[in-house]
C-alpha cells in the first residue's frame, strides 16, 4: 500500500507599493525548499495596499495548485501566508482565492490561510522580489 504524500507545502506572498505601482511575489516551499515562485508587476489608478496584498494572495493561491500538481501532492496541508490581516478577511470573499481552494481540496488537500508577521527568510525573499519587479516596472 502506498503512502499518502504528507509533505507540507507553504506558499508566502508580499506586495510592494509605490508610485502608483505595485510588484506582487509569491514563493512555494515544500521542507524547506523552494520549489516555486512567481512575480508580477502592474499600475494600479488607487495607492490601496489592501488591494496589492490581495492580488498577492491570489497569486499565492494560484501558485499553491500549479505546485501541487506539478509535485502531485494528494493529501497534505497547504498554507498561504500573508503578512496583511485586512487582506485575510477579504479573500474570504474572493471568488480567484475561493477557486483555487476549491481545486487544493479537490486533491484532498487541508488548506489553511494564516497570517504570517513577515520576519523570515522566505518572506523576506518575497519582499525583495516584489521590489524588484515594481522598480523594474517603474524604468
Amino acid at each position: 500500500m502506498a503512502r499518502p504524500n504528507t509533505r507540507r507545502l507553504t506558499v508566502y506572498c508580499d506586495a510592494s507599493v509605490a508610485a502608483g505601482y505595485v510588484g506582487i511575489s509569491a514563493l512555494a516551499v515544500v521542507d524547506d525548499v523552494v520549489v516555486g515562485q512567481t512575480s508580477d508587476a502592474f499600475r494600479i489608478t488607487k495607492d490601496n495596499s489592501t488591494v496589492a496584498e490581495l492580488e498577492g494572495l491570489i497569486s499565492a493561491a494560484q501558485l499553491a495548485v500549479k505546485t501541487a500538481k506539478r509535485l502531485k501532492m494528494r493529501n497534505s496541508t497547504v498554507r498561504l501566508l500573508c503578512d496583511n490581516q485586512s487582506t485575510l478577511s477579504h479573500s474570504l470573499h474572493d471568488n480567484a482565492v475561493e477557486g483555487c481552494i476549491a481545486e487544493l481540496r479537490k486533491l484532498g488537500m487541508n488548506v489553511l490561510i494564516c497570517y504570517n508577521n513577515g520576519e523570515d527568510m522566505y518572506h523576506n525573499l518575497c519582499d525583495v522580489t516584489s521590489y524588484q519587479a515594481r522598480a523594474q516596472a517603474q524604468q
